[in-house]
């Protein structure tokens, strides 16, 4: 009987799988369980060197790309450099950062989460 109870009472060695029940925590956004059983978030997974360089390379090469608007024309295509939105995606998309910077955390967050968001924020002028 005494073999019975431990046996019942002892953790189980199953581990699960991240669709299944309970594991809802971990499906949005707290990481999950590898097979060897290890936790792993994409900020924990950032600690591991080989990661770390992988999504530096990918964020600052797209950030180095040239990022431009365009105008269609009836010959095809011209450079919009009066565009509205040339000079936030081309220069300075916030105060805070440079155009590079916003791209390069952009393509970061995408290599990390799946995707990335950038909030428009209006302000006294439009």
């Amino acid at each position: 009987m005494q073999g019975l109870l431990v046996r019942w009472l002892a953790p189980s060695e199953r581990r699960k799988h991240p669709g299944e029940s309970g594991d809802w925590d971990r499906i949005f956004g707290r990481g999950w369980s590898t097979p060897a059983g290890v936790d792993v978030s994409p900020e924990s997974a950032l600690t591991s060197a080989v990661v770390f360089a992988c999504v530096r390379v990918l964020a600052e090469s797209v950030a180095s790309l040239p990022l431009l608007t365009y105008r269609r024309t009836g010959r095809g295509k011209e450079r919009a450099t009066t565009h509205p939105l040339y000079g936030l995606l081309h220069t300075q998309p916030n105060p805070e950062m440079t155009s590079f910077t916003w791209r390069e955390w952009t393509m970061g967050y995408l290599c990390r989460w799946g995707n990335a968001i950038s909030e428009i924020e209006w302000g006294a002028d439009g």
